[in-house]
């Protein structure tokens, strides 16, 4: 697992709404709302900002947690490059 995650960008569909962000899964067929918690977290996962960045700038107060559990399913999930 890097410390500096990146979304994967090839077939999805991304738009937002409101303050939230949909995202469509054109290879799996599924969709995702992500909250306004986790949409600015989904945006910067750009490969430029460490995962101890974006806990900080998520407003992840957690001070003695594991760069896993800070950003918890973010961390491991599949949009990830």
């Amino acid at each position: 697992m890097s410390d500096f995650p990146k979304a994967r960008e090839e077939g999805l569909i991304v738009e937002p709404l409101d303050d939230e962000l949909l995202v469509y899964d054109t290879q799996s067929y599924r969709s995702h709302a992500l909250n306004p918690t986790a949409a600015p977290v989904w945006r910067h996962c750009d490969g430029r900002i460490s995962l101890p960045e974006l806990a900080r700038s998520s407003g992840t107060s957690r001070p003695a947690c594991s760069r896993d559990a800070c950003l918890g399913d973010a961390a491991a999930s599949r949009w990830r490059r």
